[in-house]
C-alpha cells in the first residue's frame, strides 16, 4: 500500500505492527512519540519505520493520521487539530470530555475543524482496555476528508448505536442520545430555570449548612459494560459528613432549618435528582456551576422520594421509566 500513514503515539509499536500487516509499507509510515523506549521498540518491528521528532511543527501531508495522543490537559486536542490539518483522515482514541461541552476555545475549535468531517464516534470504557485510570470515558473519533451525512455514536458498554446530525447534538452528559432522553433534558431544563439547586449554595454561616463533597463518583470500573461506578451520579457518599461548614473547597448550601436540610438531603438522594445531574456531569466535581444549576429545586417542606417526586413534576410513565432504569440503586 503506498498511502502514508501518520500514528501519533505507539508505545508497544502495536500500531505500526498491526498497519504493516494491513499492508501498509514500512517507508510510508511515519511515527510520532518522543519516548526512546518506545522508538526502540517501533524500530525493531522494522526499521524502515520514519520517526517524526517534532509533530507539531511537522508540515508533511498523509492520507491516514491514527493513534493515541497524549491525554495530558488538551494536548490531545491540540493532536487532533494538527492531525486534521495535515490528514485526509483520521481516527484518534482520546479522553471524551470535550464532547459534552464547549467552555474552552480548544474545545470549539476542534468542534470546528470536524465539521462535515466526523463521521464516527465511539464511547467506551477505556479503564479494562488500557489497564490504568481515567477521569472520564475515552473515544474514537473517526474523520474524512469530507462527509455531509449523519454522525454515528456507538456506546460500547450498551452496545447502542445513534446518529446524530451534528455534534452540537451531543449529550451534554453521558447519557444516550435517545428520544426521551433529550426530551428529559428540556424537561427538567424548564423546571431549573424556575428555581434550582444552585441557589441554595450561599456558604450563609447563619444558617443551617450542607457541606456536599466536590469531587464524588468514581468514573473508575473494571467493567467494560459501564461507564462509571454506581456512586458517580450522586451528591455525597454513605459515609460523607455533610453536616458541617467544611469540604475540601470551602463552599456549602445554606438552608432555613435542620428540617429543611434533612427534606433536601432526601430529594438529593432521589433518582430524579440525580438525573437531573447526570444531564450534564462529565467528570467527578460535583462543584461545576453548569451541573447544579439544572437540577430542580422543588419546596422543602416536606421529605421526598422517587415516586414523590417524579409525582410532583408530573412526569410520564415513559420518562419515569428512562430515569429509573438509567440511574442505578446507590442510597439504601
Amino acid at each position: 500500500m503506498n498511502q502514508s500513514l501518520c500514528i501519533v503515539g505507539d508505545p508497544n509499536g502495536i500500531h505500526a505492527l498491526r498497519s504493516i500487516k494491513k499492508g501498509y509499507n514500512p517507508e510510508n509510515m511515519f511515527v510520532w512519540d518522543d519516548d526512546p523506549a518506545h522508538i526502540y521498540a517501533i524500530k525493531q518491528i522494522d526499521d524502515r519505520i520514519n520517526i517524526l521528532e517534532d509533530y507539531q511543527n511537522n508540515v508533511m501531508n498523509f492520507h491516514t493520521t491514527i493513534g493515541n495522543p497524549p491525554f495530558k490537559g488538551y494536548m490531545h486536542l491540540e493532536f487532533m487539530l494538527k492531525a486534521l490539518e495535515t490528514s485526509k483522515n483520521v481516527g484518534l482514541i482520546h479522553p471524551s470530555g470535550w464532547l459534552t461541552r464547549d467552555e474552552w476555545q480548544i474545545e470549539r475549535d476542534v468542534k470546528r475543524a470536524l465539521k462535515n468531517r466526523v463521521f464516527k464516534l465511539t464511547i467506551f470504557n477505556g479503564t479494562p482496555v488500557f489497564k490504568c485510570q481515567f477521569q472520564a470515558p475515552l473515544v474514537t473519533t473517526k474523520a474524512k476528508e469530507r462527509h455531509d451525512g449523519l454522525i454515528e455514536v456507538h456506546y460500547k458498554t450498551s452496545g447502542n448505536t445513534y446518529y446524530i446530525k451534528s455534534l452540537d447534538d451531543f449529550p451534554s452528559g453521558y447519557w444516550e442520545p435517545t428520544d426521551i432522553n433529550y426530551e428529559l433534558r428540556d424537561v427538567i431544563a424548564a423546571e431549573a430555570q424556575k428555581s434550582n439547586l444552585l441557589s441554595l449554595r450561599t456558604s450563609n454561616y447563619n444558617a443551617v449548612p450542607l457541606a456536599l463533597p466536590t469531587i464524588c463518583g468514581h468514573p473508575v470500573v473494571n467493567n467494560p459494560k459501564k461507564l462509571f461506578s454506581d456512586d458517580f451520579f450522586t451528591y455525597f457518599y454513605h459515609n460523607s459528613n455533610i453536616f458541617t461548614t467544611q469540604n475540601n473547597e470551602g463552599k456549602f448550601y445554606s438552608l432555613a432549618s435542620e428540617e429543611e436540610r434533612d427534606n433536601l438531603i432526601s430529594y438529593l438522594k432521589t433518582k430524579y435528582a440525580r438525573f437531573a445531574l447526570s444531564i450534564n456531569k462529565s467528570g467527578n466535581r460535583n462543584n461545576v456551576s453548569r451541573y447544579i444549576k439544572n437540577v430542580p429545586l422543588p419546596p422543602l417542606d416536606q421529605k421526598w422520594t422517587d415516586d414523590s417526586i417524579m409525582e410532583y413534576y408530573r412526569l410520564t410513565p415513559d420518562q419515569k421509566d428512562a430515569i429509573t432504569t438509567s440511574i442505578p440503586n446507590y442510597y439504601r
